[in-house]
């Protein structure tokens, strides 16, 4: 460790360190893009984008369940008229774009804004064929946070299960928080869109820059998806299928939700979910029910797990059981 803790600085004043460029190279080559950032809090990464591409004249259309981040940020963007779509509906999503496109005065741009991963429902954005609505004046911004190191042939997220390069989202950002085990965010893109944020990106610009052990986490964890993502992958969604074979074996009564490819999945048992977590808690099982402030958009009370890999078939037997009471 030769840095600590870092300066406590924001990256444009005297923040930044080697650890910085680093992780920002290791972004750029493991996306294939030609430049990146990162951020010191996951959270802040799509809150300042989007207000970045929200002046006047502009519009955001969004999808109607996404994170609160994504929410914050349409709210930040005061001066750009912001849109729902209805969720993961692309004939929806392409009638909205088609509307605003009627008022749509240049240089004013539409965004497209959505996530790859959703953390409401464990559901996948078709970012294929919303991808196809991008022109010279529709972006494509995509929060990945769940996404990346979760699905995609050799992990690189939603963009790559979709079959997509960087070549068809105008910016991706995600936050190193879920699963690379380190704080912090990143965005990626082609330069002319990401060094915008570098000067209006208020969580770029005004935040002490990331701690430089958390870049070398990050590091570590870029390059684990790169020598063994595929290997990674595959045990990952072994891992799913067990577990879904098991839940319908023994505990029918308890509904699943969320895509298979990920290993995240809600759980439900309408109006017994409180007392469900109550009882894995004191087996030891580390699950959580959904939380949400009152002005978030989705107000889901599922119980959230994920199936990593050290959730042995023994243990996923007794955590089982113990929904079959229910």
């Amino acid at each position: 460790m030769n840095y600590g803790c870092g300066s406590c600085g924001p990256r444009g004043f005297y923040g930044g360190t080697l650890e910085h460029l680093k992780i920002e190279d290791k972004l750029m080559k493991f996306f294939n893009t030609n430049d990146a950032l990162v951020y010191s809090y996951g959270n802040n990464v799509i809150t300042s984008i989007i207000p970045v591409y929200g002046g006047v004249g502009d519009v955001i259309i969004v999808d109607e369940c996404c994170n609160y981040p994504i929410q914050l940020g349409c709210r930040l963007a005061k001066k750009a008229k912001v849109i729902k779509f209805k969720h993961n509906d692309i004939e929806d999503l392409k009638k909205q774009v088609a509307e605003a496109k009627k008022t749509l005065v240049f240089p004013n741009k539409i965004s497209i804004v959505t996530e790859g991963v959703f953390q409401c429902d464990y559901s996948i954005s078709p970012l294929k064929e919303i991808s196809e609505l991008r022109s010279s004046n529709v972006l494509l911004i995509v929060d990945d946070s769940l996404g990346v190191g979760a699905i995609g042939a050799t992990l690189k997220g939603s963009m790559e299960y979709a079959g997509l390069t960087m070549n068809d989202i105008d910016i991706l950002s995600g936050s190193l928080e879920f699963v690379c085990d380190t704080i912090g965010g990143f965005v990626v893109g082609k330069y002319s869109v990401i060094d915008k944020q570098r000067l209006f990106g208020a969580g770029y610009i005004f935040s002490a820059s990331a701690p430089t052990f958390s870049c070398t986490a990050a590091c570590i964890a870029l390059d684990a998806f790169e020598k063994n993502g595929v290997d990674m992958g595959i045990r990952i969604r072994e891992q799913r299928n067990k577990f879904n074979q098991l839940m319908q074996e023994k505990a029918k009564n308890i509904q699943i939700i969320g895509n298979d490819s990920t290993p995240y999945v809600l759980l439900n048992c309408e109006g017994k979910n409180e007392e469900i977590v109550k009882a894995l808690r004191e087996k030891g099982y580390f699950v959580v029910l959904q939380q949400h402030l009152d002005e978030d958009w989705c107000q889901n009370k599922y119980i959230r797990l994920c199936v990593g890999k050290d959730f042995t078939q023994d243990k996923m037997i007794e955590f089982i059981n113990i929904l079959s009471n229910y």
